[in-house]
This record gives C-alpha cells, structure tokens and sequence, in this order.
C-alpha cells in the first residue's frame, strides 16, 4: 500500500527447553545441573524451579512463562523461534496493547507491563526474562 510503510519481526529469538539446554552433553541430571549453576554463579535449585516450571533457553537467558492464554504446555524444540513480544504487538496489533490485550483475554494494563519488561512471545504464549548473564552464552 502507497504511504504505509511494512511491518517486521526485526529478530527471530531460537528457542529450546531450558532442560534441553542443560541436559546436552551430559548423561546424568544431577552433574548437569550443577554445571549449569557453577557457570551461571546461580544456586542448583533455583536451576531445578526452573526446569520444573517449563522454562526455555533464549538468546542465551531464561524465560518463564507468564500468560496462561491456553492450558496445553508450551513445547519449545530444535526449531522454534520466539519474537519480542514490543516487535510482535507492532506488527500484529498495528503497536496497540489495548488490542493485543482484548484479544488474549487480559487487560491493557497487564500488556503494558509486560512491554515495559524483557518478554518474548512464544507459541502464543509471553515469556518473561529471569536471568541477565551478560553477553549471550550458547
């Protein structure tokens, strides 16, 4: 269309199960685990919570998730990509939260606090960033 300029995702965010992420190279949980800890400086249980709870591994941080817009588990594998949740309601919802908000289910003002934090948006679901390690880890 003359005069509108088009919409893009600027970054595709990959995405795997934070307990996918640990686990490669190891055969056992435990060691794992501890490794995982021992290089992000962080306590084994909080690594534990995180598994349990279905976190992910983006761009090298953890992700919760933090809308229940469904009830089915969110599967992240080998190839899927999450977007930032700001790139997604700018191309999607036209950079309205109030839209994005009516058609999920929740308020604007939940939406609006979910732009201010670090959110992807993944499988229909938004993930909230709990970790801050500096520069990408792989």
């Amino acid at each position: 269309m003359k005069g509108q300029k088009e919409r893009r995702i600027s970054k595709r965010i990959n995405v795997v199960l934070l307990e996918s992420h640990v686990m490669s190279g190891f055969d056992s949980e435990k060691e794992a685990i501890k490794h995982f800890a021992n290089k992000h400086n962080i306590l084994t249980q909080r690594v534990k919570r995180w598994i349990a709870a279905g976190a992910v591994w983006a761009d090298g941080q953890v992700y919760l998730r933090k809308s229940k817009f469904s009830d089915s588990p969110v599967v992240a594998g080998d190839e899927c990509e999450a977007v930032l949740l700001s790139d997604y309601i700018r191309v999607t919802f036209d950079n309205n939260a109030t839209n994005f908000a009516e058609k999920h289910g929740t308020t604007q003002q939940q939406a609006c606090r979910w732009l201010k934090a670090n959110t992807i948006y993944l499988a229909g679901e938004v993930f909230r960033q709990q970790t801050c390690f500096g520069a990408a880890h792989a």
